[in-house]
Protein backbone atom coordinates (compact mmCIF):
# COMPACT_ATOMS: atom_id res chain seq x y z
CA UNK A 1 0.00 0.00 0.00
CA UNK A 2 2.76 2.71 0.99
CA UNK A 3 5.26 1.25 -1.37
CA UNK A 4 6.91 2.97 -4.50
CA UNK A 5 5.95 2.33 -7.73
CA UNK A 6 6.27 4.27 -10.91
CA UNK A 7 3.35 6.48 -11.28
CA UNK A 8 4.05 7.60 -7.15
CA UNK A 9 7.76 8.72 -8.27
CA UNK A 10 6.85 10.26 -11.85
CA UNK A 11 4.12 12.16 -9.84
CA UNK A 12 6.70 13.34 -7.28
CA UNK A 13 9.44 14.77 -10.08
CA UNK A 14 6.50 16.41 -11.81
CA UNK A 15 5.20 18.08 -8.47
CA UNK A 16 9.35 18.88 -7.81
CA UNK A 17 9.54 20.36 -11.55
CA UNK A 18 6.30 22.35 -11.49
CA UNK A 19 7.65 23.82 -7.65
CA UNK A 20 10.73 24.82 -8.89
CA UNK A 21 9.89 26.18 -12.54
CA UNK A 22 7.26 28.33 -10.53
CA UNK A 23 10.04 29.78 -8.52
CA UNK A 24 11.85 30.40 -11.00
CA UNK A 25 9.45 32.19 -12.89
CA UNK A 26 8.27 34.00 -9.31
CA UNK A 27 12.71 35.58 -9.21
CA UNK A 28 12.69 36.78 -12.64
CA UNK A 29 8.99 38.52 -12.55
CA UNK A 30 10.15 39.99 -8.79
CA UNK A 31 13.94 40.89 -10.53
CA UNK A 32 11.95 42.47 -13.66
CA UNK A 33 9.93 44.52 -11.52
CA UNK A 34 12.88 45.53 -9.70
CA UNK A 35 14.49 46.52 -12.19
CA UNK A 36 11.82 48.44 -13.44
CA UNK A 37 11.63 50.55 -10.33
CA UNK A 38 15.60 51.65 -10.20
CA UNK A 39 15.17 52.35 -14.14
CA UNK A 40 11.90 54.37 -13.28
CA UNK A 41 13.77 56.06 -10.01
CA UNK A 42 16.93 56.88 -12.61
CA UNK A 43 14.85 58.63 -14.93
CA UNK A 44 13.04 61.02 -12.35
CA UNK A 45 16.65 61.51 -10.61
CA UNK A 46 17.96 62.22 -14.01
CA UNK A 47 14.48 64.33 -14.40
CA UNK A 48 14.99 66.44 -11.34
CA UNK A 49 18.79 66.96 -11.49
CA UNK A 50 18.26 68.78 -15.33
CA UNK A 51 15.82 70.72 -13.79
CA UNK A 52 17.85 72.05 -10.94
CA UNK A 53 20.86 71.89 -12.81
CA UNK A 54 23.82 70.07 -11.91
CA UNK A 55 25.52 71.97 -9.19
CA UNK A 56 22.31 72.85 -7.17
CA UNK A 57 20.63 69.11 -6.99
CA UNK A 58 18.60 69.14 -3.31
CA UNK A 59 20.52 67.08 -0.97
CA UNK A 60 17.29 64.28 0.05
CA UNK A 61 18.79 63.12 3.32
CA UNK A 62 18.80 66.60 4.38
CA UNK A 63 15.72 67.17 6.88
CA UNK A 64 14.19 70.83 6.43
CA UNK A 65 13.19 72.47 10.34
CA UNK A 66 9.12 73.32 10.26
CA UNK A 67 7.11 75.50 12.52
CA UNK A 68 3.70 75.68 12.94
CA UNK A 69 1.41 78.26 11.69
CA UNK A 70 -0.20 79.79 14.46
CA UNK A 71 -3.40 80.55 12.36
CA UNK A 72 -4.18 77.65 10.17
CA UNK A 73 -2.27 75.10 12.23
CA UNK A 74 0.01 73.66 9.04
CA UNK A 75 3.48 73.11 9.19
CA UNK A 76 5.38 74.92 6.69
CA UNK A 77 8.94 75.37 6.21
CA UNK A 78 11.25 77.58 8.18
CA UNK A 79 12.91 79.05 5.36
CA UNK A 80 9.95 78.94 2.60
CA UNK A 81 7.27 79.68 4.54
CA UNK A 82 4.79 81.36 2.48
CA UNK A 83 1.18 82.78 3.50
CA UNK A 84 -1.63 79.98 3.48
CA UNK A 85 -4.43 82.90 2.20
CA UNK A 86 -5.94 83.93 5.30
CA UNK A 87 -6.10 87.91 6.35
CA UNK A 88 -4.52 87.20 9.48
CA UNK A 89 -1.47 84.73 8.22
CA UNK A 90 1.55 85.70 9.40
CA UNK A 91 3.95 84.53 7.02
CA UNK A 92 4.54 86.67 4.01
CA UNK A 93 2.84 86.17 0.90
Amino acid sequence: MFGLSLPKILFTVLVAYAVWSAYRWWNRTEARRKAEVEARMREEVARASSLHGRGNRPNPDKAEETECCPVCNTYVATGAARSCGRRDCPFPG
